[in-house]
């Protein structure tokens, strides 16, 4: 199911884990890669055990996927790269609080995204830590300079879990090790799984060892928003 919102974003909504869309619910949000499409990244989800309201948001149309910014971190300048994710994860968090609004929802909403979506999920959940139940960047980084110098005291510290595979040629593995030890250095628990021989994908191994962990989370928020 398509639907749209302000900003012209769009995304596709389906109802998991055995639950109808009507039903009350906590939230997954999916973010794609560059150049990804919704349906994509939504299909190692759908099998999740939790009855949960899945939301993969669409980027903006570049050739024949979408984009949520139109620069890559090896060849643009780290300030204009965290920039421009900057205002996508602006854009992202805006819409997400309108649609908790507007959906019958159960605690907070769980971001996992690949590559470029998990720069986005990583850059949310510094932006906005109270928006965050829990957060999985896939194959990502936290682009320079978004965190804060301090984590401003009374917000969240929500729990950030990231996998990245050590083969990976697109996005260094040493950016995700970086990233996760500077949240780390915020005291946000923040851990990162490294995968041996994984390339920029979304592997088996890997799916088979954060599914269950974000079962897990959707199943909290769920119980937590009672």
């Amino acid at each position: 199911m398509d639907a749209m919102v302000p900003e012209q974003m769009t995304y596709q909504e389906q109802a998991i884990g055995g639950a109808r869309l009507e039903d009350r619910l906590p939230m997954l949000i999916l973010l794609h890669g560059k150049f990804g499409r919704p349906e994509y990244i939504s299909a190692p989800f759908a099998g999740l055990h939790t009855p949960a309201r899945l939301i993969a948001l669409r980027g903006v149309p570049m050739g024949n996927g979408f984009v949520w910014w139109d620069q890559h971190e090896k060849t643009t300048d780290p300030r204009t790269f965290a920039a421009a994710a900057n205002e996508a994860s602006r854009r992202v968090d805006a819409f997400v609080r309108r649609l908790v609004q507007q959906k019958p929802t159960l605690g907070k909403p769980i971001f996992v995204g690949f590559s470029q979506g998990a720069m986005l999920t990583y850059a949310v959940t510094v932006r906005d830590p109270d928006l965050v139940g829990a957060a999985f960047p896939l194959s990502g980084m936290l682009p320079l300079g978004l965190e804060p110098a301090a984590w401003p005291p009374g917000r969240s510290r929500p729990r950030l879990h990231a996998f990245h595979g050590l083969a990976d040629a697109v996005v260094d593995p040493s950016l995700d090790r970086e990233s996760v030890a500077r949240l780390q250095g915020l005291g946000l628990p923040a851990t990162l799984t490294e995968l041996p021989g994984l390339q920029h994908a979304l592997g088996p191994i890997e799916m088979g060892m954060a599914l269950p962990e974000i079962d897990a989370a959707l199943a909290h928020e769920g119980v937590s928003g009672h």
